[in-house]
């Protein structure tokens, strides 16, 4: 959705498809490498139709339509294609409306835990997964050096701290920090395990005997059992 919403931002600034994939191609820095394999999808979506039988304006409109919708529309789009949601951890978040305003301005609404706290329930859904939490901790301490992560340490260091004091804990982001973490423990119960994400996922997923399918980020090739 920030992506959708950061490639509408471009074309209203550029006001070109061809301009905009140029943007993404060369001046996003590798350090934004993620944003940019996903921004360089959506605009791959968009362009799967003939240039030569399209102009560059055809196509921007085309762009901006797709956009505006799959930000518009996009996560009740996804909640109608699947059988069933988890919702065990209370995200406030999830819950802020999408809005486009008559000039085209584009809010994703709050999402920081801090900012909804007094909606916020994660903290009594950690209280209830304290034993998981204590299993991915003893997972990240033991792993190799290899596998570990910016964001598998700072679950670690996450859970010993909520562990040792658990209050305030909307204050530290969870959401927006240790991600994966609260996907996990929300996903105990899931058999077989389907992400893009195999770093941290590798760790997290033999704490709960769930097996793992990778999909790689290039779509022609197959999924990876793991």
């Amino acid at each position: 959705m920030k992506e959708a919403k950061y490639l509408l931002s471009c074309i209203q600034r550029l006001g070109s498809f061809s301009k905009v994939r140029r943007w993404v191609d060369s001046v996003l820095p590798t350090q934004m490498n993620r944003k940019r394999n996903i921004c360089l999808e959506l605009l791959d979506t968009v362009g799967e139709v003939d240039h030569e039988k399209e102009s560059d304006k055809d196509t921007t409109d085309r762009a901006k339509l797709m956009l505006e919708g799959l930000i518009e529309f996009g996560m009740s789009d996804f909640d109608n294609s699947v059988d069933f949601t988890y919702s065990d951890s209370g995200c406030a978040c999830a819950q802020e409306p999408v809005r486009i305003d008559a000039d085209g301005r584009v809010s994703l609404g709050k999402d920081k835990c801090s900012q909804v706290a007094n909606d916020c329930r994660v903290a009594a859904f950690l209280s209830k997964n304290t034993d998981a939490m204590s299993r991915v901790r003893d997972a990240i301490k033991n792993a190799s050096p290899a596998d570990l992560t910016e964001e598998l340490n700072r679950s670690r260091a996450f859970i010993e701290e909520f562990l040792a004091d658990p209050k305030n804990v909307e204050s530290r982001n969870p959401c927006s920090t240790v991600g994966d973490l609260l996907i996990a423990l929300e996903s105990q119960a899931v058999k077989e395990f389907y992400t893009l994400n195999e770093k941290e996922s590798k760790t997290l997923c033999p704490c709960f005997g769930q097996s793992l399918i990778v999909r790689p980020k290039n779509y022609v090739h197959p999924d990876k059992l793991i």
